[in-house]
């Protein structure tokens, strides 16, 4: 997105509390919004993978939302906030683990397996700590699809299903810039960046 070359990195960093010109840079081939620096750095886009302009707004209280063409800065209170499916995933597979890590969970498994042998061994208390974390997982299962319908009919957030959120990441890196920043984002994992 910017320069390898770029010097003065506070300067771009910075975060003003009071409405100022921002540099917005966006991807070159699908328009994308990706990135906002404070301050006039036109200069300074690497106009290989992006495209910037600027516009002039107090990023405490306002937000660029869209891309290049359609885009337009909104009031942070009046813009939906944005939720994707897989951070709502990730959460409800960390409360599962919480209860019932990996190692738990295999350990029940592999404990029924073994009582799975021989059937008519079965007691319900032997059934029991199986049974329980099918219970949670399942009351875990059914509460995550109740986050997703309330943030979908939520018109104060805007709900990213998976594909939504790939798609995202695959427009803001779309004509090579994901191997100018090194390895492609996939979900939440980070990506090595080179030249910032």
């Amino acid at each position: 997105m910017y320069n390898a070359n770029v010097t003065g990195i506070d300067e771009l960093l910075a975060q003003p509390t009071t409405e100022s010109v921002q540099t917005l840079i966006f991807n070159k081939i699908s328009g994308a919004f990706i990135a906002q620096v404070v301050g006039s750095h036109l200069d300074k886009v690497n106009t290989d993978y992006c495209k910037g302009k600027t516009a002039t707004f107090n990023p405490e209280t306002h937000i660029w939302v869209g891309d290049h063409d359609s885009g337009s800065v909104k009031s942070r209170a009046e813009t939906p906030r944005v939720v994707y499916e897989q951070t709502l995933d990730g959460t409800a597979g960390m409360n599962i683990r919480k209860k019932y890590d990996y190692h738990h969970q295999l350990n029940i498994v592999i404990d029924m397996m073994t009582l799975l042998l021989d059937a008519s061994s079965l007691t319900t208390s032997q059934k029991a700590s199986f049974t329980a974390m099918k219970e949670y997982i399942a009351e875990i299962r059914a509460l995550n699809v109740k986050y997703k319908d309330s943030y979908t009919n939520d018109p104060n957030w805007t709900y990213k299903t998976k594909a939504d959120g790939q798609t995202d990441t695959d427009n803001k890196l779309a004509g090579g810039l994901h191997e100018f920043i090194g390895p492609k984002m996939r979900g939440q994992r980070a990506i090595d960046s080179k030249g910032f």
